[in-house]
């Protein structure tokens, strides 16, 4: 730890980093080291469980929503893992529970409405982001959502579409919970 610590202020005089940023910068490593062994070590489960490509899918559909539209988070490793374990398994539990198209549709366009409205929804431990790429996140997971929207609209049906669907719909209801448990939390710095 005491070298870290040494590794930190190095950096940090070397390139006249103020603590803010050297806050952000600690702040990215962690997440590339927790979401990195947690994407490694479901995949290595859901590999041996014979369910990897719905795994992948589930995972290609999600990162982009989530990465920038935001969602729960959690203190410690343990029980973001946990959360990200059974927020892993629920669509594939899900993928029997057909909704007819019409409804697919319409669940598709509230959650565009509702990623705009809501999110980004950050982590209390990341430092606050700047309005203008607060904005960028929120257009950017609008985007993507309303990107999955055409698809169900007019692609018909695709492999793993019911997969698909059960991913964004619940990243819309975390979205919608996270706001709740964040609600009155400085999110982003005032302009």
């Amino acid at each position: 730890m005491e070298a870290q610590s040494a590794l930190y202020q190095k950096i940090q005089t070397t390139y006249d980093f103020t603590d803010f940023e050297m806050q952000k910068m600690n702040f990215t490593i962690s997440v590339f080291k927790c979401e990195g062994s947690k994407l490694i070590i479901l995949g290595i489960v859901f590999a041996a469980l014979g369910l990897f490509r719905e795994y992948a899918i589930l995972m290609l559909t999600l990162v982009p929503v989530r990465m920038f539209s935001g969602g729960i988070h959690f203190d410690h490793y343990y029980s973001c893992f946990l959360f990200t374990t059974l927020f892993s398994i629920l669509p594939i539990l899900l993928v029997g529970i057909i909704l007819p198209q019409s409804v697919q549709i319409a669940v598709m366009a509230a959650s565009i409405g509702i990623t705009y409205l809501i999110g980004p929804v950050t982590s209390k431990k990341r430092p606050p982001i700047q309005y203008g790429r607060y904005r960028a996140f929120r257009l950017i997971s609008t985007g993507v959502v309303l990107i999955w929207f055409f698809v169900f609209a007019f692609a018909g049906a695709f492999p793993y579409r019911n997969l698909c669907f059960w991913v964004i719909a619940l990243q819309t209801i975390q979205l919608i919970c996270a706001k709740i448990a964040r609600k009155g939390d400085l999110i982003y710095e005032k302009a």
